[in-house]
């Protein structure tokens, strides 16, 4: 695991020296904060980077989509996933898998069908990945 604390000493220094993180800046800490499990200050960093006006990008929401996932919080999983399309940033296969595994590891095989389907309308065409999933929660 990485040494999250160690990250947010750099980050202040940097800020001390006047440096503006961007989005990649944040994204790297909020995935620390993630893997070390500290999802609450990762949803604060998430808050903080929205209300700074940086343009957000896919791989920052997935990053606490599949956290969220991992943890269980399907509902926080979603309602992120749906903020990300609805700001007009269009999902990469990342979010859709993490989202495909939490449902059928939770049974819900009929809502990862749906979101397969969400995928092909959205010209997202799903991988053998996504479809392998769907097909473990159909056997399971």
């Amino acid at each position: 695991m990485g040494k999250v604390d160690d990250a947010v000493k750099l980050w202040v220094e940097c800020e001390n020296h006047g440096l503006v993180a961007n989005v990649y800046t944040y994204g790297v800490m909020i995935e620390g904060y993630c893997k070390a499990g500290r999802i609450e200050v990762a949803e604060h960093l998430f808050s903080k980077l929205v209300t700074t006006k940086v343009e957000l990008n896919s791989i920052v929401y997935n990053t606490l989509i599949s956290a969220y996932c991992i943890n269980g919080n399907m509902i926080g999983a979603l309602g992120l996933f749906h903020d990300m399309k609805n700001k007009g940033i269009r999902p990469t296969y990342a979010p859709y898998s993490s989202l495909l595994h939490r449902l059928c590891n939770i049974g819900n095989v009929e809502a990862a069908k749906e979101l397969i389907d969400e995928m092909r309308r959205n010209d997202a065409v799903p991988n053998v990945v996504c479809y392998t999933e769907v097909i473990r929660g159909f056997v399971r």
